[in-house]
């Protein structure tokens, strides 16, 4: 008797790759991956460099007690650096993961030149590795924080697990390979500034390789600048742009600051009273504060009213169905940096 089925099946494993790439993932991936993998390659070689100097700038005697409690007196002053730095920024993380990816990139590469010149400064060598230090671990939190959201919204099935597993294969075999050849640069710098030069070099492969992969990425979460940027081409054309067409607008290495400010602490005496929330005009600042039970739309309309009232103009959005339908997540936007909220009080309370 004939089968009425035929069984399919791979016994292919792929270890770099999510499974059923590239269906489970957004297309913009690969694009994205390839600048990580070259940027994880040459920050493990900006690594070996750095610690190379360190190690020199302690001298032929580096296995004393006294160089070895310096070296774990830096390690415990940029592991504080670290904690303060995670505690103190909070959900920005998800806020804005572009820029705190950039932040990681940047703080790495000026964390490593200061190690870098250690040897040029032996009798500053505690200050000098421990801001390093801290540096590196402001860039390993930033890093691995900004990651996780950038993995989230790169996934298409669910498969957020599977995409950090193979995340980091790749990174583990690029690291590999950025030691080895980082490694054989130190072995062929035979001077403080050819070692300098390959440092340099690394460092530009580095920064440039971040930048170009950040680009690759596309969020549709709402935070300030993305609302603006949607909120002005909105205006002028009636179109709701897409994550990817906002993204290719989004500002990176510098911090965005719009002319509402969120969540004031002040309370003023003139102001208006919507749905939800207060604004208070300053000069070009529109101060929005929201009330305790405001809601995430109530945020995003909120939001658009003080722009409304800050420039005079109306942007006619009754709903947000078209942000939705444009694949905009509208149920979490980020418009509450300091959960400042406000509530009024009744006749008793006055």
């Amino acid at each position: 008797m004939r089968p009425r089925y035929q069984v399919l099946t791979s016994k292919k494993k792929n270890f770099f790759f999510p499974e059923n790439y590239p269906d489970s993932v957004r297309k913009t991936y690969l694009g994205y991956m390839n600048y990580n993998l070259l940027m994880q390659f040459s920050s493990s070689a900006l690594g070996v460099l750095s610690t190379q100097q360190l190690l020199l700038a302690l001298g032929a005697d580096s296995l004393t007690a006294s160089a070895a409690l310096n070296w774990i007196i830096k390690d415990g002053i940029g592991q504080l650096g670290g904690v303060i730095y995670a505690g103190t920024t909070g959900n920005q993380f998800d806020e804005n993961p572009k820029f705190y990816k950039w932040i990681s990139a940047f703080s790495l590469n000026i964390s490593c030149f200061i190690e870098l010149l250690t040897p040029l400064f032996p009798g500053y060598f505690l200050p000098l590795a421990s801001i390093g230090t801290m540096g590196k671990n402001i860039s390993a939190i930033s890093g691995s924080a900004s990651r996780a959201a950038i993995h989230l919204h790169m996934c298409n099935e669910n498969n957020l697990a599977d995409l950090t597993a193979k995340s980091s294969t790749q990174t583990t075999a690029s690291c590999l390979l950025g030691t080895f050849f980082g490694s054989l640069c130190g072995y062929y710098a035979t001077t403080y500034w050819v070692g300098a030069s390959f440092f340099l070099g690394f460092s530009i492969v580095h920064l440039l390789s971040c930048y170009k992969g950040i680009g690759y990425i596309e969020l549709n979460t709402l935070n300030i600048q993305r609302l603006d940027i949607l909120l002005e081409e909105y205006e002028k054309s009636g179109k709701i742009l897409s994550a990817e067409e906002v993204g290719k607008r989004e500002r990176i290495a510098i911090p965005y600051k719009g002319k509402v400010v969120i969540g004031s602490t002040k309370v003023f005496e003139k102001y208006e009273r919507f749905d939800k929330c207060i604004i208070a005009l300053e000069g070009d600042i529109a101060n929005l504060v929201y009330e305790e039970n405001a809601e995430a739309k109530d945020m995003i309309l909120g939001y658009v009213k003080a722009k409304e009232l800050l420039y005079g103009k109306g942007y006619k959005i009754g709903s947000l169905g078209e942000f939705e339908m444009m694949g905009w997540n509208v149920n979490r936007p980020f418009l509450s940096p300091n959960n400042t909220r406000i509530r009024f009080l009744d006749e008793k309370e006055v």
